[in-house]
């Protein structure tokens, strides 16, 4: 089969298995609409910006998409719950940032994981263009539900608005 054909499909397949539409990949940081549709459509070369963006959107590991595109391997999806290890006492400056740089990918990972739940994309894409105070309006009723359901303890909870 076609390497581009292949890989069409297979987005394809990653983005319905995630309940996501075109418009959705594009609303959480994919490519646009129209790259995706050629992606699919098998009409479009693929670029290395491309792929780290198909990566981010369709929840696989960094270089997941590219390994695909031009070796033909599966992608791996990102784990759903990623707990980055404490860097080990003494390290020098440049393993200590390469940690925290790690330490942000395991919270782009968490947001991957939470942005695969239809209901989650849709209140997000639903909330963009809002104002900030309407923003606080949606935000103290998902954390009045959430306590209502014990998710989680007030304290946990982070703070999109803080106050100041």
């Amino acid at each position: 089969m076609d390497i581009r054909k292949w890989f069409g499909e297979l987005v394809h397949a990653r983005r319905r298995e995630l309940g996501m539409t075109q418009q959705d990949v594009a609303a959480v940081g994919g490519p646009s609409y129209a790259t995706l549709y050629k992606i699919e459509r098998t009409d479009e070369p693929v670029g290395l910006a491309t792929f780290k963006k198909l990566d981010s959107a369709l929840g696989w590991t960094s270089g997941s998409a590219a390994r695909a595109y031009g070796k033909g391997i599966d992608p791996i999806p990102t784990a759903s719950e990623s707990t980055p290890a404490q860097p080990p006492q003494g390290e020098s400056h440049s393993a200590t940032a390469a940690y925290h740089d790690d330490e942000a990918a395991g919270v782009d990972s968490e947001l991957a994981a939470a942005l695969r739940s239809h209901g989650v994309r849709m209140i997000a894409l639903r909330s963009d263009g809002l104002s900030e105070q309407s923003q606080r309006a949606i935000l103290e009723l998902v954390e009045r539900a959430r306590e209502i359901e014990r998710l989680d303890h007030a304290d946990d909870t982070p703070k999109l608005f803080p106050q100041g």
